[in-house]
């Protein structure tokens, strides 16, 4: 229940200006003074007593509770909750004081992550930028002293230099979205048939699969007949898919499935391989910026492939979902269909 001090006090000064008028009462009803003052002497102490009693536990102590916690926040400690249990005027102000705190304690964790972020940000692109820079630069060095043995190594020496050129690439094209969300990335979206956009994907994948010598699970569950359409950047969604298949091609042993079917509502695409790395238990983090169970390495994987990927598909109104079982990761994408 709420209480109110301003009330509690009107009632004080109401007792208080009652009590001359009893006192007055007596005396003109009496000629025992002494009894009288006696009488009226013991209500004023009692109540005067009260009186300091209130004012120390209901303005003092709330005041000092509020002074405690200053000090405290002024410190930079923002993680301990301000307890007062009253719903009196104090306690309505220290509940507003305590959320001041509490939404100033929350801003100091994400500014804290954001750093650390940053730190591990700032890491991860010194080491991934230096390594192809140096491998560039050994290779020129090595071209300009004539170091190759003839046409064929210097055609090797390029190749490699070009290989290292397109590692540098991907890291660009991956940075230029790395702080993208899908309210703020441009789009060029149109409405695509279902099935048709399946085949030309599904295709492409078979080539590659091919040149790369994987064997790969490819089903196409849409009929040609089929005339749903979905709302899609043709080339943003291709980025964000092959994301996920570059993973499959890296760490895919004996597994890669790759299906697409349609029901009333919903296109949906289905990707799985037995190339998982982390535990179910870790899955929720997949598609967190720069999250990655490897270390530094020379390929330029970032841990930011699967979060480019989230993004893309949620600013095309989709929904990418994650899970591991067995050993194997799966991957379920949902558009919706939309009307022509």
């Amino acid at each position: 229940m709420k209480q109110s001090i301003v009330k509690e006090l009107i009632w004080m000064c109401i007792i208080t200006a009652c009590i001359p008028l009893l006192i007055a009462f007596m005396m003109a009803q009496s000629d025992i003074i002494f009894i009288i003052i006696l009488i009226t002497t013991l209500p004023f102490f009692l109540f005067s007593f009260w009186m300091i009693t209130y004012v120390r536990k209901r303005m003092i102590a709330p005041l000092s509770i509020l002074a405690e916690e200053a000090q405290k926040i002024s410190q930079g400690n923002l993680s301990h909750r301000i307890s007062y249990k009253k719903e009196d005027e104090f306690g309505r102000f220290i509940s507003a004081f305590d959320q001041m705190r509490n939404t100033l304690h929350l801003q100091e964790q994400q500014q804290q992550s954001f750093e650390k972020e940053r730190k591990h940000f700032i890491d991860s692109i010194s080491h991934d930028l230096k390594t192809p820079i140096a491998s560039i630069s050994a290779y020129i060095e090595a071209l300009q002293d004539g170091m190759a043995e003839g046409p064929e190594e210097e055609q090797l020496y390029l190749q490699v230099i070009q290989k290292k050129v397109h590692v540098l690439n991907d890291l660009s094209n991956q940075l230029s979205l790395s702080y993208e969300t899908p309210d703020t990335i441009h789009l060029e979206t149109q409405s695509i048939n279902c099935y048709e956009w399946a085949v030309d994907w599904l295709e492409n994948i078979l080539v590659e699969c091919q040149t790369m010598g994987i064997h790969a699970q490819l089903e196409n569950q849409l009929n040609s007949k089929d005339a749903s359409n979905f709302c899609i950047d043709v080339y943003q969604l291709d980025r964000a898919l092959q994301n996920i298949l570059n993973n499959a091609y890296r760490y895919a042993k004996e597994f890669l499935s790759v299906k697409t079917s349609l029901d009333a509502a919903s296109f949906k695409i289905y990707m799985a391989n037995d190339g998982a790395r982390l535990h179910n238990t870790q899955i929720h983090r997949i598609f967190e910026r720069f999250y990655t169970e490897e270390l530094h390495n020379a390929d330029g994987h970032l841990g930011l492939g699967l979060y480019i990927t989230d993004t893309l598909v949620q600013a095309m109104d989709g929904k990418i979902t994650a899970a591991v079982k067995d050993g194997r990761i799966y991957f379920e994408i949902t558009f919706p269909i939309v009307s022509i």
